[in-house]
This record gives C-alpha cells, sequence and structure tokens, in this order.
C-alpha cells in the first residue's frame, strides 16, 4: 500500500514467525509466537519493536488512569502507587469499576499461609513504627463490621452482635452508697451502703460500725527488746473498744491470743487471752500516744531468735 502523505511508505504484514525477520522495511508488522506480541520495523537496520500483545503489565504505562483492572496488577510482590494519578499512594475502589469496591487480601502464596496485615505508619521523619489491624488465624464466620460516624468524648465502641458498631458511654456506671462504701453487684450494677464502709485514712474495713482489719503482718518482733516497742499502731479516738486476735512464732514456739482493749483517748488499758506452746518470751501493752493512737507494743525476752506476728483487729 503506497501513501506518501503517510509517515510510513507502506504497511506490509508477514506471517506468524518465532523471531525477527533479518530484512524488513519501515512500517513492516508480523505476529511472534515466540513472545505472543506484535512487532513492527521501525528502521532499515531492521530494528523490530514490540507491541504487547494482551494487557501491559506496567502501571508506569498508564496515564492518569481513572480505575485499574485487576489483570493490571502484578501477580507476584508489592505493589506501590504512585503519586501523579493518585496523591500520596491513595488507593481508590470505585464501585463502577469493581462492584461492591471490595479490598481483599490474600493470605496464601505459593501454599505458604501469612498472617494478613493492614500497616499504617507514622511519618517517615518521626520514625518506623506503624500501627497494623490483622484477624485472627480461626473464624468461625465471616464478620462485616459497619462503622459509625464519630460519637461523643468518653464514648466507647459497641457491637449489636451482627457487625454493626455503635458510640455507647462507659457501662462502669457511678458508684453507690455513700462516701467510702465499699462497692458490691447490686443486680448487675454498682451498689454501696452506709454500713459497709472503708476507713480512707488507716484502712479500716467498717461493718455497721464494726472496724475489721482483715489480716496484717507479718511484724517482726525483735529479741531481747527490754524497752516497750511499737509493733503497730490504730486511731484510738475512732475506735474506743478493740479486739486484736494474733498469733506469734518465734523459734518454733507459737502463741496464740485475744487482746482486748479500751481506751478513753488518753489511756488505754488491755488484757490478754493467750495460750502457747512453750515460751515465746513476748509481752504486749497498750498505750495511747500524743497523737491519740492506740500503740500495742511489746518485749521479749533474750533468746537468740526474733518473732514475727500476724493480727486481724475488730474495733469499734
Amino acid at each position: 500500500m503506497n501513501n506518501p502523505s503517510n509517515a510510513f511508505e507502506f504497511i506490509r504484514l508477514y506471517p506468524n514467525l518465532a523471531s525477527d525477520p533479518l530484512t524488513g522495511r519501515v512500517g513492516e508488522m508480523y505476529y511472534n509466537t515466540t513472545t505472543n506480541t506484535i512487532r513492527i520495523c521501525t528502521s532499515t537496520a531492521p530494528t523490530w519493536g514490540g507491541l504487547t500483545g494482551g494487557a501491559n503489565n506496567a502501571l508506569s504505562n498508564l496515564t492518569s488512569p481513572t480505575a485499574v483492572n485487576v489483570n493490571l496488577l502484578p501477580g507476584t510482590g508489592g505493589l506501590a502507587l504512585g503519586t501523579t494519578s493518585f496523591p500520596w499512594g491513595d488507593l481508590q475502589v470505585s464501585t463502577a469499576s469493581f462492584q461492591g469496591g471490595v479490598i481483599y487480601i490474600d493470605s496464601t502464596n505459593g501454599g505458604t499461609v501469612w498472617t494478613p496485615n493492614i500497616n499504617i505508619p507514622q511519618p517517615i521523619a518521626y520514625g518506623t513504627n506503624y500501627i497494623g489491624f490483622t484477624v485472627p488465624s480461626m473464624l468461625a464466620a465471616t464478620t462485616i463490621y459497619t462503622l459509625p460516624p464519630d460519637g461523643s468524648s468518653g464514648q466507647v465502641l459497641s457491637t449489636n452482635g451482627a457487625g454493626v458498631l455503635s458510640w455507647t458511654s462507659g457501662s462502669g456506671g457511678s458508684p453507690g452508697g455513700p462516701t467510702n462504701s465499699i462497692q458490691y453487684n447490686a443486680s448487675g450494677t454498682l451498689g454501696g451502703n452506709s454500713n459497709f464502709l472503708i476507713d480512707t485514712t488507716d484502712g479500716l474495713i467498717n461493718l455497721a460500725g464494726l472496724a475489721l482489719f482483715i489480716l496484717k503482718g507479718p511484724i517482726t518482733l525483735a529479741d531481747n527488746q527490754s524497752t516497750a516497742t511499737t509493733a503497730f499502731l490504730y486511731p484510738g479516738l475512732t475506735y474506743p473498744f478493740a479486739f486484736i486476735d494474733y498469733s506469734i512464732v518465734r523459734d518454733g514456739y507459737y502463741r496464740c491470743g485475744t487482746l482486748k482493749i479500751a481506751n478513753n483517748g488518753t489511756t488505754a488499758t488491755s488484757t490478754d487471752d493467750f495460750t502457747e506452746t512453750n515460751v515465746t518470751g513476748i509481752v504486749l501493752t497498750t498505750i495511747v500516744d500524743g497523737s491519740n493512737n492506740v500503740n500495742v507494743q511489746y518485749t521479749s525476752t533474750s533468746t537468740g531468735f526474733t518473732g514475727t506476728m500476724m493480727y486481724a483487729m475488730r474495733a469499734w
């Protein structure tokens, strides 16, 4: 075909060949059965160039695409989106081109199972850490979450059990009862009672006016302590009466007793009812100190061994 006004003098089609011909003229073409491409002669050398017979797999050859067909994506390796058509590497899934607008992450490659992640890195100027999302290895069923618009400050994300998420206020609830009430489950809500309190000053539990130390100790009792030494204190003005159940262990000797205390804020009297295996050599006494605390003291005889004391306190 002669066409002097065209850039090519003529166009001639060769039959299917397995390799480039040794001769050719500009504009001549043939189909290469080895590379599955259409080849065109571009110079009289001759020089043959290829035209892809199917979709071009190089995304860089696309100019300002409005959508990218899945066949254009590489079958292996990663996909880096440029900053020309979609600034800053944005990925746009159009429901017009891809029905449903679904992004699917396959976790199997060549028989190897990978953990699928969606990772959002921090700006590179501040480091290489990222926040990631993944799924459990085993799922009983497919779950699709429907996200809500933003909620109010302090709200938490809740689900209806069918994948629909919404913002709701925390379910912790307000405390029940008066100040210092110990909280308990009152039919699914927090409950409190004026007869069940905690003394925040000394840690005593007050049950209907009866203050309790559930358990205290162990307290180390020094050896050969001839001068009365403090074992522990409690607020005397708050609790004028007290029963202190205690146990003492010293070099394999044991002593259990109850120290009964009464005080008027100035002086404290006590009696000690106890039994012991052998003789521990410990004597307990009480005084009221200058801060109106009842001071439980002890003395010990010389045996070459220290002792330990545990106690529970009932006071009112």
